[in-house]
């Protein structure tokens, strides 16, 4: 009841704020939307297109292509120098697209990526945005490169939220030319959720020439504004009399295998169940059930070292589809970073049904509620998990809603539960997002937590207003999370703190042949204990150089002050003490031109009297791929380190393997290594065949050996299928 109380004082204080905002900006907020200007014309036909890349099908024929690409880079404004016309057919099940790029020079297409949801922007590409709420905020985007990859993700406010990790069901088949590539898409319209059979959807293409470095938009060519900006989209229209998708389809499992965790010896791993059921209640309103979910295809987390700022926790993103569909409606979050990462988020579904060392807990099942009611959009999940060992089986739950104002803006809520073994806790808060003038934003938020036995100091506040264009960046933002502010489904990178940024970047075009842009940006953070003594303050300037070409160079001196109130521990055998320092840091950094073979990026930093020691960082991050279907990715930091006339050496190392026998039969082998934060050794290969939209077989062997924490190490050989019915 405190908790509801203190919500509606917040959700009060908030709304009077929105309402003042809004008030003094009126117009620029609720403007209407300036759509792209260009149209495509969807044409129906009664037999589907034989989906082979070539277009030559009579469909075709009768359907009127888009052409008028600009560039956004190198010459703003100028018209593509290559043609890319896409042509729209569909039958009352699946929309069809065919696209043609064509190319003065084919044998330098670049197309070097096979892996689902790889890097295509290293290739020569393709991107759709469909906007099939046509709400101007969120989309789906759809990517293929020349050997017909496939690339989706979901987009959520205008690309404040890019989740890559959501895969659709849809197809592509690519085919190269003597006059450049062609291909040919299939989206079932059960995929693309549209709101209704009539009128405009949103729609918007973007085509990268990866040789000349050069991006070509169909409307969104703008420099200004971002291809994500779901509201500069052109349109697609003719659309009627096609099956919007409300229907149900279940995804069971099977799983078979045998394990051995710790010192304990082999034992059977085999499980049965459904990784989901769905059931599309309206076109845009989904609801899906799991029960005994596995997570057993799941590719291993990233070793991370966190030296750089060890009183930061690290952060390991979501990777489990259940949670990743339609994560974008529980996004409640704050980025107060230079590198714009989540600073704090208020709900992580990471939380569930995984330790705080990333063991896998029990989930017995659950469900969630996803999608859109006219201007209300929705997010609602409850999951249970079971007993592992000390942990007891929690119940977790989450409810959120956002409400789109004027164009494109609007306000929220949510709350989060978590109770079990005896104990609860929980969250409630109230956020806004305004946009004013197409390039000026606010967001903020007010939250409180709630745990058994505390009654005060359980609040978050958070506010950032920004202004962004080719030209420039300028912005300031704000968070506190109070001394007892206890989310326990959220993930902040650091509790009990004020911390405070100023942001600005200016980033002019010198007219020099191989020099395409320069950004000089000084940002500043800043952080302070609830009395507003500081802790932290780090100043970076960056100096970057962007080439013609696509490399790019950076130059970053960091000073940096440090204030410990108690002992540091950044090794096993490193405590430092309490007390201030200062120190400077100096950054290079080199990012290779992402069309050659081998690219990459290569980092040396310096850091003068780095918590009272000495420190280098080398960090190199190159990337191989001497064939389409062979990609050799290496991700190694090593930190040289004094303190006390005595040195050491951090390694942190993640070396994988893909080879792809074609886009539906990849295999992965990933090797790990980290001497520091859990001297972990590890090997984890996977084999995925998708041997139907939607559906997989996996081959998965993994082992991990912890030296600090024996009873995490684990073996494991498994194999799991999945097989999805329609009805």
């Amino acid at each position: 009841m405190l908790l509801g109380t203190r919500l509606l004082s917040a959700s009060r204080a908030l709304s009077l704020f929105v309402v003042l905002l809004v008030g003094l900006g009126t117009r620029a907020v609720s403007a209407p939307v300036k759509s792209g200007e260009q149209v495509l014309r969807g044409i129906r036909v009664e037999s589907a297109p034989a989906l082979d890349g070539v277009l030559g099908d009579d469909v075709w024929k009768n359907a009127p292509p888009t052409r008028n690409f600009k560039q956004k880079e190198p010459t703003e404004g100028e018209d593509a120098s290559e043609t890319t016309s896409v042509q729209v057919v569909y039958t009352a099940k699946s929309l069809f697209l065919g696209i043609t790029c064509l190319d003065s020079a084919p044998d330098k297409v670049v197309a070097s990526e096979l892996r689902r949801d790889g890097d295509l922007q290293k290739d020569d590409s393709i991107w759709i945005l469909i906007d099939s709420n046509h709400d101007h905020r969120n989309a789906l985007l759809f990517a293929t490169n020349a050997q017909g990859t496939q690339y989706d993700a979901l987009i959520t406010d205008e690309g404040k939220d890019v989740n890559i990790n959501w895969d659709g069901v849809w197809d592509v088949i690519a085919n190269r030319n003597e006059n450049g590539w062609t291909a040919e898409i299939e989206i079932p319209f059960k995929t693309l959720r549209l709101k209704e059979t009539t009128g405009r959807t949103g729609l918007e293409f973007r085509r990268i020439i990866r040789r000349k470095n050069e991006f070509d938009f169909w409307n969104t060519w703008d420099r200004n504004f971002q291809f994500e900006q779901v509201s500069l989209a052109g349109h697609l229209i003719g659309l009627k009399d096609i099956e919007l998708g409300t229907h149900w389809r279940l995804k069971p499992y099977g799983l078979g295998g045998v394990g051995r965790k710790g010192a304990g010896g082999w034992g059977n791993r085999s499980e049965i169940g459904v990784d989901d059921f769905k059931w599309r209640l309206t076109p845009t309103l989904t609801s899906d059930l799991t029960y005994n979910t596995d997570f057993a295809e799941v590719q291993v987390d990233s070793q991370q070292s966190n030296l750089a700022n060890p009183r930061n926790a690290l952060f390991f993103p979501e990777k489990r589809e259940f949670f990743l569909e339609g994560a974008g409606f529980f996004d409640f979050t704050a980025q107060l970073d230079e590198n714009q990462r989540n600073t704090f988020l208020g709900f992580f579904s990471r939380r569930i049904g995984l330790s705080a060392d990333g063991q896998m807990i029990p989930v017995r099942g659950g469900g969630k509620l996803t999608g859109k009611v006219g201007a209300l959009s929705i997010g609602a999940l409850n999951m249970q998990t079971e007993d592992q060992g000390p942990i007891a089986g929690n119940n977790f739950g989450v409810m959120r809603a956002r409400y789109d104002l004027f164009s494109r803006s609007r306000v929220g809520a949510i709350v989060t539960n978590r109770s079990g073994d005896g104990s609860f806790n929980r969250t409630a808060g109230v956020d806004t997002r305004l946009v004013f003038w197409n390039n000026f934003v606010f967001e903020g938020f007010l939250m409180q937590s709630a745990t058994p036995g505390v009654n005060s100091d359980q609040n978050a506040y958070y506010a950032q207003a920004y202004w962004r264009t080719d030209l420039w960046k300028i912005g300031a933002g704000h968070l506190t999370l109070e001394p007892n502010f206890n989310p326990e489904l959220g993930f902040a990178d650091r509790l009990n703190t004020r911390k405070s940024i100023v942001d600005l970047a200016f980033k002019p075009r010198p007219k020099i042949s191989w020099l395409r842009q320069i950004e000089i940006r000084p940002f500043f953070e800043y952080w302070a204990d609830q009395h507003n003594v500081v802790e932290q303050k780090i100043f970076h300037y960056n100096i970057e150089l962007l080439f013609q070409n696509g490399a790019r160079f950076r130059y970053a001196p960091h000073p940096r002050f440090e204030r410990l109130v108690r002992p540091l521990r950044i090794a096993p055998s490193v405590v430092v003490p309490r007390g201030d320092y200062s120190s400077t840091s100096h950054v290079f950094e080199y990012f290779v031109d992402p069309s050659r073979a081998l690219a990459g990026s290569f980092k040396l930093a310096f850091y003068t009297n780095y918590f009272g020691g000495q420190r280098t960082n080398y960090s190199f991050n190159p990337q191989w791929k001497p064939t389409p279907s062979l990609i050799l990715d290496l991700n190694y930091d090593l930190n040289r380190m004094e303190f006390g006339g005595k040195r050491f050496l951090s390694q942190v190392a993640n070396f994988g393997i893909n080879y792809s026998l074609s886009t539906r039969l990849l295999t992965s082998t990933v090797f790990q290594y980290n001497n520091i934060t859990a001297q972990v050794k590890a090997v984890n290969f996977r084999l995925r065949y998708i041997y139907r939209p939607g559906d997989d077989i996996y081959v998965v062997y993994k082992y991990i050996h912890n030296t600090l924490n024996p009873e995490l190490s684990d073996k494991a050989i498994l194999l799991k299928f999945t097989r999805s019915f329609e009805f």
